[in-house]
C-alpha cells in the first residue's frame, strides 16, 4: 500500500527481512489487493472456449521451473475464485465441487468477484462491470453494477463498491447467499491511497478504515461502520509515532474491530486490539508480539502474523498465532512452521479456526485447543459458510463443508 506520511495504514513496520506483509495471504476471502496489484502489467484473455482449457495443469502459460504463487480472491459456498499471480494473472472460477467452469487472464485495473459463483463480475479499469455466467460466458451485469464502480483496498474479504449521482457510495459484498448490499457512505474518500475496507462474514456491514480528511490530524485515523441502517464513525488516535492501523474481520454486523500494530520485531513488539459495537463500550487488550492480521467472533479474537527467516532459515516460514477469549484475554498461543519462503493463513472469523499451508509440508488446520495435520496446499481459505477451500500446486482445488 502506499505510504505518503510516516503514519497510518501500511506505513513501514521495522521488521526482520523477509516480513511477508501484504504477500502472506490472510483471508476470509483473501488478499484481492494483492492479485489486483499483480495485474497491473496483464492484457485481456476472454473466457476460454477450448475445452482443454477447464483443466489449469494444461495452460502452457505456466513455468513448472518457477511456479508462481496461488492465491484465493472471492470464495463461498457455492464456488471460488483462484488466483496465479504473475504477469499476467490467471484466474480460475471453479464450482463447489471444486471442479474448473472456465479460466481467463486479467486486464489491468479488472477486479473479479464472485457474481455469485461460479460466476463472476469483472470490474474493468473504466468503472464499467462485465458479467461471466457460471460456464464463462458474457451476460448482463446487475442493476446497480453496470458503471460506476470505483477501486476499493481491502486486506480481508472482498468488497464491491459504486458511486452514485449524489456522491454516495454503495457498497456490495459477495456471500454464498448472492450480492448483499452493505449500506451506503456519503464522502467515503476511496480515492485516498490510505483506506481499507472489510466486509463482515456475512456480508451486512463494512468497515471503512481511512485516514482523518484534516491534514493536521495525521496522528488519528477514522473507524467508520457502514450498514444499511447507516454510518457510524470513530476518530482514534494512533497509540504512538509509527503505529499502523489494521482492520480485522468480523463474523456479525453489529461488531467493529481493530488493531494497532506496534513496531519492534515480531517477538519484541505488541499489538493493542480493540473491539466494540456502535452503541456498546470498547473492549480492549494489548497483546505481546506483533500481529497484522485478525478475526473477531462470537468466543473472541483470533490473531496471526507470519515472519520468513525469523529462526535464521530463509526457507522457513513461522505463523504465529493467538487465541483471546470474549475479554480479550490471551487462551491460547502456537507457532506454526512451514516449509516454504511464504505461507498462506486462512481464519473463520465466526469458529476460531485458522488454516496454514504453503511450502513443501503438509497443510495444519488448528483452534485453541487443538491441531489436526492436512495435505499439502499451496493457499487456503474459508467461505462465509465456513467451508475450508484449498488449491495444491497442482492446481488441484478441494472444498470441505462445515458440518
Amino acid at each position: 500500500m502506499a505510504e505518503p506520511s510516516a503514519h497510518g495504514f501500511g506505513a513501514p513496520a521495522r521488521r526482520p527481512v523477509g516480513r511477508l506483509g501484504l504477500v502472506v495471504l490472510l483471508a476470509l476471502g483473501v488478499v484481492a489487493l494483492a492479485v489486483m496489484t499483480q495485474a497491473e502489467a496483464a492484457d485481456r484473455a476472454g473466457p476460454s472456449t477450448d475445452p482443454a482449457a477447464s483443466d489449469p495443469s494444461t495452460d502452457t502459460a505456466a513455468d513448472a521451473s518457477a511456479p508462481r504463487p496461488l492465491a484465493f480472491g472471492s470464495v463461498t459456498s457455492q464456488g471460488a475464485i483462484v488466483f496465479r499471480l504473475g504477469e499476467p494473472v490467471h484466474a480460475w472460477s471453479v464450482d463447489a465441487a471444486g471442479d474448473v467452469r472456465w479460466q481467463r487472464d486479467l486486464a489491468r485495473g479488472d477486479y473479479l468477484v464472485c457474481g455469485p459463483c461460479p460466476g463472476a463480475i469483472v470490474k474493468q479499469a473504466d468503472g464499467r462491470a462485465v458479467a461471466i455466467d457460471a460456464d464463462g460466458r458474457p451476460t448482463d451485469p446487475p442493476i446497480g453494477l453496470a458503471e460506476g464502480l470505483v477501486d476499493t483496498t481491502s486486506l480481508t474479504g472482498v468488497v464491491l463498491a459504486s458511486t452514485r449521482p449524489d456522491h454516495r457510495t454503495e457498497f456490495v459484498v459477495p456471500t454464498s447467499a448472492g450480492l448483499i448490499a452493505a449500506g451506503s457512505l456519503v464522502d467515503a474518500r476511496l480515492d485516498q491511497s490510505l483506506v481499507v475496507v472489510t466486509p463482515a462474514t456475512d456480508g451486512r456491514a463494512v468497515t471503512v478504515m481511512r485516514t482523518a480528511a484534516d491534514p493536521l490530524r495525521q496522528a488519528e485515523f477514522e473507524v467508520v461502520h457502514v450498514t444499511s441502517a447507516g454510518a457510524h464513525v470513530v476518530t482514534v488516535a494512533l497509540d504512538e509515532p509509527g503505529a499502523r492501523p489494521l482492520p480485522c474481520a468480523v463474523a456479525d454486523v453489529d461488531s467493529v474491530a481493530y488493531l494497532q500494530q506496534h513496531q519492534g520485531p515480531t517477538s519484541a513488539g505488541s499489538t493493542h486490539v480493540v473491539r466494540r459495537t456502535d452503541d456498546g463500550p470498547a473492549t480492549e487488550a494489548t497483546v505481546a508480539g506483533a500481529f497484522d492480521a485478525c478475526a473477531a467472533g462470537p468466543d473472541g479474537v483470533v490473531l496471526a502474523t507470519a515472519v520468513t527467516g525469523a529462526d535464521g532459515d530463509p526457507t522457513r516460514t513461522l505463523v504465529d498465532l493467538v487465541w483471546l477469549d470474549a475479554s480479550l484475554s490471551a487462551i491460547s498461543h502456537t507457532t506454526e512452521p512451514v516449509a516454504g519462503p511464504s505461507a498462506s493463513v486462512a481464519i473463520d472469523a465466526r469458529s476460531g479456526r485458522v488454516a496454514v499451508a504453503g511450502g513443501t509440508g503438509p497443510s495444519s488446520l488448528l483452534d485453541a485447543t487443538s491441531r489436526v495435520e492436512r495435505p499439502s496446499a499451496a493457499a487456503v481459505a474459508f467461505d462465509d459458510q465456513g467451508g475450508l477451500w484449498s488449491v495444491d500446486v497442482d492446481l488441484r482445488v478441494h472444498h470441505e463443508v462445515t458440518p
